[in-house]
């Protein structure tokens, strides 16, 4: 095994590009701390989605232009499209989804793709906006969904990997 040093010079092989030069900063406790020199880029990139999406399990419909509702369950949410569980797929390539219950928020929504699960049929929805406000309160559920999965990240990451430990 090798030995090394504060101070020393390392070089970081990774599959996704070339080496990385770094230089060793804490050692001890069976581990190796260090401080890259290189500006680190990825061999490609992390998503070509232009708008991430977030696991949501809001409260929704479906309602169908022809007259009528479906229940629905929202599987993620982005600030561009919904992807959504319902047990039957309508017939027409378009609905609206309400979200909410009190003061429900229609969205007019195109369907791109449907799945047939086991569990249903998953519609991959790309939103049509009409307002202004509605992109703003869909913007609005999409920063929610994101800060509860950053929160749950923080928690799977603390239960993994221990409590970070500060710089002496």
């Amino acid at each position: 095994m090798a030995q090394f040093t504060v101070g020393d010079t390392v070089s970081v092989s990774t599959e996704a590009g070339p080496p990385l030069r770094a230089r060793v900063v804490e050692t001890g406790h069976g581990r190796l701390v260090l401080e890259f020199e290189d500006e680190v880029v990825t061999g490609r990139p992390a998503s070509r989605r232009r708008s991430p999406r977030y696991p949501a399990e809001l409260p929704c419909a479906v309602v169908l232009p022809e007259g009528g509702t479906l229940p629905a369950r929202t599987l993620d949410l982005s600030d561009s499209g919904v992807a959504l569980l319902l047990t039957r797929a309508p017939r027409t390539g378009w609905f609206w989804v309400e979200f909410g219950r009190q003061r429900p928020l229609r969205v007019r929504v195109e369907v791109v793709t449907v799945e047939d699960t086991l569990l249903g049929y998953v519609h991959h929805c790309r939103f049509q906006f009409d307002t202004m406000e509605a992109r703003q309160a869909i913007a609005s559920l999409v920063a929610a969904c994101r800060d509860r999965f950053a929160v749950g990240q923080r928690a799977v990451a603390l239960r993994r990997l221990g409590p970070l430990h500060p710089n002496p």
